[in-house]
């Protein structure tokens, strides 16, 4: 549920999410992150590899920016 968390335990860990959205994205593999709240510069790059995004509200415009890519979930 916490994707979040898990970078903020393992920060450099997004690198192995970008390789697997990157490559992952030709062979059919699909990405399913959960988070409740997300920081904005926290995707550092997967999120070019992301087709879709779900987002239900933020607590925040910034939040919805970082998840979405427009303020709308707030």
């Amino acid at each position: 549920d916490e994707f979040s968390e898990l970078l903020t335990a393992k920060p450099d860990f997004i690198e192995t999410f970008v390789q697997i959205g990157r490559i992952g994205r030709s062979l059919g593999v699909h990405l399913l992150l959960a988070s409740q709240r997300l920081e904005e510069g926290r995707l550092r790059g997967l999120e070019t590899h992301l087709s879709y995004r779900i987002g239900l509200r933020t607590f925040s415009a910034a939040e919805s920016r970082a998840a979405l890519g427009v303020p709308d979930a707030y």
